[in-house]
């Protein structure tokens, strides 16, 4: 079934846009008439993504951001609106995990710190200043990226996975703050995803993940996308505060999961 037109004349804003589940969301929204702010870290991927969706018969422009710093987020959502005339869609979807799996006894500050300012701090600030500019338009729908991870912790994975629960808290909070205002705002928690944060998994320790998703594979960037897209719609015009898990069956599924650990 074609969902084609549902942004049509909307502007979305994604921040970790360059690649992976941004992309992916960028082209998606694209496709259904939106307008696109694609930012990440890196202009390089910024600009390639903008390019392949203005090549794919869209409007993109690239934005060169460090979501965790507020300045940049601000200053950016302002250009994207003086750019577009308006802002209808955030989707914060910047993040990382740490070089390499750390136990809580090695962690370390800077690790931490480093992935509570990208994971949390990243979906604040840009989740922020698109709420106060879609709470005084009185509409707007926010969508953040947690993970199945805020729900069932992995071992190696402190500051990751207490960044992501976190993430779904936030997201809470805004909910029920600015309801009212006629602002939407809901999450969505992958499991295993292909993307460049997965690329490095060997295939022995895939296997055994994929053991542990009842659909026995690991997700599409694209599958992510398309529940962002429902989320971000009029499709989804009563829900808010919700956390969708797109997992394949993993948080249902009773398994060990295979995070073999120490590495």
């Amino acid at each position: 079934m074609s969902h084609q037109g549902r942004f049509q004349d909307q502007v979305a804003f994604i921040t970790g846009g360059g690649g992976g589940i941004g992309k992916a969301t960028a082209l998606r929204l694209s496709s259904e008439g939106a307008r696109i702010a694609i930012s990440d870290f890196s202009p390089e991927l910024a600009e390639a993504a903008a390019q392949e969706v203005n090549a794919q018969g869209g409007t993109a422009i690239a934005l060169t951001v460090d979501v965790g710093a507020q300045p940049a987020v601000d200053e950016a959502v302002k250009t994207t609106i003086r750019e577009f005339g308006r802002l209808d869609v955030m989707v914060c979807g910047a993040g990382i995990r740490t070089s390499k799996p750390l136990s809580v006894l090695d962690s370390t500050t800077e690790e931490w710190n480093k992935v509570l300012e990208v994971n949390l701090l990243g979906a604040f600030y840009p989740a922020r200043a698109a709420a106060q500019h879609m709470a005084d338009a009185g509409k707007g729908s926010i969508v953040t990226i947690s993970s199945i991870n805020a729900l069932r912790a992995a071992p190696g994975s402190v500051a990751y996975n207490s960044a992501k629960a976190a993430v779904i808290s936030m997201t809470q909070t805004f909910a029920i703050e600015l309801a009212r205002r006629g602002v939407r705002i809901n999450t969505v928690a992958p499991a295993q995803i292909d993307t460049p944060l997965t690329a490095a998994i060997t295939s022995e320790k895939r296997k055994i993940r994929e053991e542990g998703i009842p659909l026995g594979r690991f997700g599409k960037p694209e599958e992510v996308a398309a529940a962002i897209a429902f989320l971000a719609s009029d499709d989804a015009s009563f829900i808010t505060g919700h956390t969708l898990l797109v997992d394949g069956g993993r948080y249902v599924m009773q398994h060990k999961f295979g995070f073999p650990f120490p590495a």
